[in-house]
């Protein structure tokens, strides 16, 4: 019994680990977010041109097009992120519970047998 409770208590610190490796990657997706984002209101603001640069405002609108499909991309890669962190959540509550089911009943077990010997 108290084999199953240590191999629970390495499991449950393999995910704990995870979980974290987890929540990082979804703050630092959602920094890019934020950097995409400052790139696109600095590309709005610099949307004037004046006449006879059509060639920089092609590049321009090109390169906007370019940001927005970067951040599509993060989004759908923050979207799993949060999905893999969600996962590795519920992993740990399962394990928690595992090891408060196995904590219960090994306690149980010492009253038992401690009511043996009397």
């Amino acid at each position: 019994m108290d084999g199953d409770l240590e191999q629970l208590e390495e499991y449950r610190a393999q995910v704990l680990g995870e979980l974290e490796r987890r929540a990082d990657r979804v703050k630092r997706i959602d920094s890019e977010i934020a950097a995409t984002d400052f790139r696109l209101e600095n590309l709005a603001a610099q949307r004037s041109a004046a006449g006879g640069e059509t060639g920089r405002l092609l590049a321009q609108v090109a390169y906007r097009a370019k940001v927005k499909r970067d951040r599509a991309r993060l989004q759908e890669q923050r979207a799993e992120a949060a999905d893999d962190l969600r996962s590795a959540m519920q992993r740990l509550e399962q394990v928690d519970s595992q090891i408060a089911q196995l904590g219960g009943d090994a306690e149980g077990d010492e009253v038992s047998d401690g009511e043996k010997g009397k």
